[in-house]
């Protein structure tokens, strides 16, 4: 399945396009920036999506401590699309605690805006959210460290682009820049 080690793995409740309705989900959770959810893990093993997590995502509530109330939801029944269901009043009453996983803009074309999923236990959800949170923070720190390379580079590759032309416009070598650049004139 993948190389990286499942951190935490369940069934949890994620949220439909119509907002008062949930649906069942095994996910998987992996160490490092993504996550699986099955659509019937036990029929079609291989019926999952794939989420990336960005750098720039965002958690609502920032804190799993903010999770404190259960929302009331209806739990879509299987084999029944979200607009009948909605249409119908359909589904079975569900209270859940629940918080938001956001993604920038730049990822809606790749399918990605939300993804909202609730426990029914105030402590699940908190556990959840807190593995969320490691994972997050761990894209940030890697979007962190590529910006810094990257910047590192930029400030390197500006700094002896400077130094060149110091050699350039004034035809000796640069105190303290530690080469010795013969043949510029």
């Amino acid at each position: 399945m993948s190389s990286s080690p499942i951190v935490k793995e369940g069934v949890i409740y994620k949220g439909t396009t119509a907002s008062n309705l949930v649906v069942a989900r095994k996910l998987e959770l992996y160490e490092g920036n993504k996550f699986v959810t099955f659509h019937d893990f036990d029929k079609d093993p291989g019926n999952k999506k794939t989420w990336y997590i960005d750098g720039k995502c965002e958690l609502i509530p920032k804190t799993s401590a903010e999770i404190a109330t259960a929302q009331g939801k209806r739990m879509r029944p299987n084999k029944t699309w979200t607009i009948t269901a909605k249409a119908k009043g359909a589904g079975e009453p569900i209270s859940l605690f629940m918080f938001t996983l956001s993604w920038p803009k730049r990822w809606a074309a790749k399918g990605y805006t939300t993804f909202t999923l609730g426990c029914e236990s105030l402590e699940e959800a908190r556990a959840w959210h807190q593995h969320f949170a490691a994972s997050l923070h761990t894209a940030r720190s890697q979007l962190s460290m590529k910006k810094g390379k990257s910047l590192a580079v930029s400030e390197l590759t500006s700094h002896v682009s400077s130094e060149i032309s110091i050699v350039n416009e004034k035809g000796k070598e640069p105190r303290g820049f530690g080469a010795n650049i013969s043949g510029i004139e």
